[in-house]
């Protein structure tokens, strides 16, 4: 379970956090490259997928970046951005039995359009 960008007396963060089930308690993994709050999140292939958010205080920063985290090397790195950029969003991805990354799909409820 992670814990991924979001919100802390006006700014935004880069911050990323897993919890150790064994251990029971949280840990820090390497920030995203970008600061996000209502950025969503979901598992693809293996994955952890950070997708648009608000970069900047108050709305009108959002975002149309999307991180990608490979959990063995403790790396974000940026892949291809959205057409649109979207904050307060839900992403998903298909079910799959293999673990190799499928579509994500995103459900916005702020774009930079609205």
């Amino acid at each position: 379970m992670y814990a991924v960008g979001g919100w802390d007396n006006g700014v935004q963060l880069s911050s990323v956090e897993r919890y150790d089930e064994d251990k029971d308690q949280w840990e820090m993994v390497e920030s995203m490259n970008s600061k996000r709050k209502g950025v969503g999140v979901c598992v693809s292939g293996g994955r952890l997928y950070a997708v648009g958010g608000d970069g900047v205080y108050g709305l009108g920063g959002a975002l149309s970046s999307v991180e990608r985290y490979d959990e063995d090397k403790n790396h974000w790195e940026m892949i291809a951005s959205m057409t649109v950029a979207r904050t307060y969003l839900g992403v998903g991805a298909t079910y799959t039995q293999h673990d190799f990354p499928l579509p994500l799909l995103v459900v916005s409820s702020l774009d930079k359009e609205d």
